[in-house]
């Protein structure tokens, strides 16, 4: 606790929030917080009628900023208080919560901001995620952060997935299934994970290529229709300039053996009928529009890419060549067979009768 030195003829000067934060007691800690908590501009609300205005979010910041700084160097008791007493930290633009508490934003604020600090994952999960947390909460909350750093709502990437994992969070298909699923009936649950994995492969979704991956393994159906039309996630990944690898993990899901090419070529005639030739279709950002043509044109390139033959119906040389052969050698027995009717004399009742065309000239 921070006090006056004996003697002094006067007080220390008083301690910055971020000072408090960083080297104040848990009592220091949870005392300035509730002043901060305490100024508010004036006493109205939003027009959700939720929140009153506040004005001690810059005080509460410098507080969470030297708690984070403290944690880091070995010394977690500030951010334990912090976690214990959420409702006193859930802000929201700028207004705290009168009615509606946001405890778990808080929670999720303060693990963020550990792990940009350097924070090892392990030590955050342990002194920090699951700190006030009911046992039969942690798994949720395991999948859930897991989820959000995947789709970078969280930080962390690979290493705080992996600490997490290690903790006993599911792997992602598992995940899927448990969190974005959870409150879906089960007759609708194939229809929304495979309308996840349409948004995520246009780009509505953040996740990218690892959370497509998971959709896929959790049974997104990666040749999806949109009511007639086939081949959709291929479609929206062409154009909306998803990764090769992400084409790639599409075509092998669907693709019934090497060089099989019924994925693109539905793909094609979606794209064919609902006008992608010479019409501009929205783009990566999703305003913006690409010439509906470059697509179609892209999608034919990676057809012949993947399987080996050209998006357009063509005759190689060699086999042009073997039907002319094979046409050649067919005319030439039917107009052999034709001659020799011609030569056989016909009965003696019908010769009047009948009349031989001549033979067709080789």
């Amino acid at each position: 606790m921070f006090r006056r030195r004996r003697g002094a003829a006067t007080a220390e000067p008083t301690p910055t929030p971020f000072e408090i934060g960083r080297y104040g007691t848990d009592e220091d800690f949870r005392r300035a917080n509730q002043q901060a908590v305490q100024k508010t501009k004036k006493p109205g609300f939003d027009t959700e009628g939720k929140y009153a205005e506040y004005a001690g979010a810059e005080d509460q910041s410098e507080l969470r900023r030297g708690a984070v700084q403290a944690f880091t160097a070995g010394h977690p008791a500030n951010i334990r208080t912090a976690l214990l007493y959420l409702e006193e930290l859930a802000i929201h633009k700028g207004f705290l919560s009168v009615y509606q508490k946001y405890p778990e934003d808080a929670r999720r604020n303060i693990v963020s901001d550990l792990i940009k600090a350097g924070s090892d994952p392990s030590a955050v999960i342990t002194q920090a995620l699951l700190v006030n947390v009911a046992e039969d909460e942690k798994q949720d909350l395991l999948d859930q952060t897991l989820l959000h750093v995947v789709r970078d709502i969280m930080p962390g990437g690979e290493a705080f997935s992996a600490a997490l994992l290690s903790a006993g969070a599911h792997d992602l298909p598992v995940t899927i299934k448990r969190i974005m699923l959870k409150n879906v009936e089960q007759d609708k649950k194939q229809e929304t994970l495979d309308n996840l994995l349409i948004r995520v492969l246009r780009k509505e979704i953040s996740g990218g290529e690892a959370l497509i991956a998971g959709l896929l393994d959790a049974d997104a159906d990666a040749n999806a229709t949109e009511g007639d039309y086939k081949g959709v996630p291929l479609v929206y990944a062409v154009q909306y300039d998803q990764p090769l690898s992400v084409i790639e993990k599409l075509y092998k899901k669907v693709a019934r053996f090497e060089g099989d090419t019924q994925f693109f070529d539905d793909a094609i005639e979606s794209m064919k009928i609902k006008g992608y030739e010479g019409e501009m279709v929205p783009g990566v950002k999703g305003m913006d529009s690409v010439k509906g043509t470059n697509v179609l044109n892209r999608m034919k390139a990676l057809r012949q890419k993947y399987t080996g033959q050209p998006a357009t119906v063509e005759i190689q040389p060699e086999v042009l060549q073997k039907l002319l052969d094979d046409f050649a050698a067919a005319r030439e027995e039917i107009t052999t067979l034709t001659a020799r009717l011609a030569e056989t004399p016909a009965p003696a009742t019908q010769r009047l009768k009948l009349t031989v065309q001549p033979a067709v000239p080789r």
